[in-house]
């Protein structure tokens, strides 16, 4: 999912550039290139949500089974939630009340926990109608799929949430960063409205509201998004970006790395043969 999440945001910011992103001065489009490789290291990102959706499909049976009919394990911290007391309806209303970890945590794990249960049941519906097991997952990838991103949003989220907890000494530190969890909890839900409309556990009011949170969410983490950015202290030689330079003279180093270029620095042999001539033949004769 972060490779996925990478791979968009690098093209976003090429296309933000405009021109100079689509130019290799820029180092943007060696830099999605690069990312968007990552998308296929050790497998696909389907094959990938895929191994993840059969780990919880079977997490959800083991969570599900009747009590005394076999040995039940302790499920994994990151699946705890399967068992997690999960409430029919976000309980949150004013703008504010979404800016509360626990509750855009909660609405992930409801959400995960639904699409997992669909999974489920549509994978057993098809093998009740007599489906072998291969074309049963093969016919409910699409929402396994779901299923898995849906997870993979909640663990992140919570995470996070979990990290600014720690952070209790450096208030200033805490604050920035939470205003950006905040940012991306609330955007993933935007980004999916109907998958927490479906159910009813959000209603159309209540997304008119997050929505308004989340923009006011943007206007406070402007004045930091160069710092949180500068905060991966990536160096001007790691980029090899003449828009992204520390120093900020954008227009100075485009100049100067084109007139450097070897393009520009090494004699052409058929500008010389064709296109001097040509040239010079249309001087005037005054």
């Amino acid at each position: 999912m972060i490779s996925d999440f990478c791979t968009q945001g690098a093209e976003l910011c090429r296309r933000a550039c405009g021109g100079h992103g689509y130019s290799q001065l820029s180092g943007l489009p060696s830099l999605v290139t690069r990312v968007t490789a990552s998308c296929t290291y050790e497998g696909e990102n389907t094959v990938l949500y895929l191994q993840a959706a059969r780990f919880l499909v079977k997490s959800y049976l083991h969570a599900q089974a009747a009590p005394g009919s076999t040995p039940k394990r302790p499920l994994p911290q990151s699946i705890a939630y399967l068992t997690a007391p999960d409430l029919a309806r976000c309980p949150a209303r004013g703008a504010a009340d979404f800016l509360h970890p626990e509750v855009y945590t909660s609405a992930w794990a409801h959400v995960a926990v639904r699409l997992i249960k669909d999974s489920v049941h549509h994978l057993q519906a098809l093998l009740q109608s007599g489906a072998d097991k291969h074309e049963a997952w093969n016919r409910t990838a699409v929402i396994q799929v779901q299923a898995a991103k849906a997870h993979c949003y909640y663990v992140t989220v919570k995470s996070f949430t979990e990290a600014l907890e720690k952070l209790d000494n450096e208030p200033a530190i805490q604050q920035a960063l939470k205003r950006l969890c905040d940012l991306f909890a609330l955007h993933g839900i935007l980004s999916n409205t109907g998958d927490f409309l479906h159910d009813g556990f959000l209603s159309g009011a209540q997304v008119d509201v997050m929505r308004t949170a989340y923009l006011d969410a943007l206007l406070l983490i402007r004045k930091d998004a160069i710092s949180l950015t500068d905060a991966f202290d990536f160096t001007d030689h790691c980029l090899n970006s003449a828009l992204g330079c520390y120093d900020g003279n954008v227009y100075e180093r485009l100049f100067h790395w084109a007139q450097t270029a070897p393009t520009n620095t090494q004699g052409n042999p058929a500008y010389e043969k064709y296109l001097r001539p040509l040239l010079q033949s249309w001087r005037s004769k005054l």
